[in-house]
């Protein structure tokens, strides 16, 4: 974790007592990229399992959900119909 969220009075002091213009510039250019960076990462490695468990032959999980999608339609036909229309 950064700065920011640990202690944001001291990180506000560090940049009100700066001097130099272009290093403050600077550093308030960079604000927030490693956040930004992390969370990028973390989608990145939870797309992935999915992508693999999905193509995964020995993997049972998508024949269970088009059989789930097959009960739903049997127990309540228009609901995934009504659905349908919401998303398209």
């Amino acid at each position: 974790m950064s700065d920011f969220s640990n202690e944001p009075g001291n990180v506000l002091d560090k940049y009100k007592k700066d001097q130099d213009l272009s290093k403050l510039l600077s550093s308030l250019d960079g604000l927030g990229e490693e956040q930004q960076r992390e969370a990028g990462e973390s989608l990145e490695a939870l797309k992935r399992p999915v992508k693999e468990m999905m193509q995964d032959q020995s993997n049972q999980l998508p024949t269970q959900l088009h059989q789930l999608k097959e009960t739903v339609s049997q127990l309540e036909p228009n609901y995934l119909k009504t659905s349908q229309s919401k998303n398209g």
